[in-house]
């Protein structure tokens, strides 16, 4: 069965890269390029926009997103999100409060430390995905980017 991971990477060159390689692993990648909050008024009101890499926007309020914490197997965001209302921090914060499992995902790991204080279960530098999806050895891919490497 194929199981679901959501990308938020705004670089279009290592989005495709990672959904090719996440692709070869029979995992399949919901991918954003950008997100935002918008506000109603109420909290409950508010809506986590996020738009993919052709422009089209898809909207969670917060029971969608809990909804859909439960159907992927984890979320892999990027720290940097050029041209994005919304920072990979503050997503990762939204995505987690929600129920989301988050790895980040930044070329720094200091980047990625700040993204596990706001939430996210690990951090992995962008090469390592490659790495880890070439050969999972019987382990999930989530198993795999979190497990502690020398």
């Amino acid at each position: 069965m194929t199981k679901k991971i959501l990308l938020v990477e705004d670089d279009i060159t290592l989005g495709d890269l990672i959904v090719l390689a996440l692709t070869r692993q029979d995992y399949a990648a919901t991918w954003f390029v950008r997100a935002r909050m918008e506000r109603d008024g109420e909290e409950q009101d508010e809506k986590l926009v996020f738009m993919n890499d052709r422009g089209v926007e898809t909207s969670f309020n917060a029971g969608q997103l809990r909804d859909a914490a439960k159907t992927f197997e984890f979320a892999l965001v990027d720290y940097r999100l050029k041209g994005s209302a919304m920072e990979g921090l503050e997503v990762t914060r939204e995505l987690s409060r929600h129920g989301f499992t988050v790895v980040a995902c930044s070329g720094l790991p200091s980047l990625n430390d700040q993204m596990i204080k706001a939430g996210a279960v690990a951090g992995i530098e962008k090469h390592e995905i490659f790495a880890c999806s070439r050969g999972l050895n019987g382990e999930t891919m989530l198993q795999s980017l979190t497990r502690k490497r020398p």
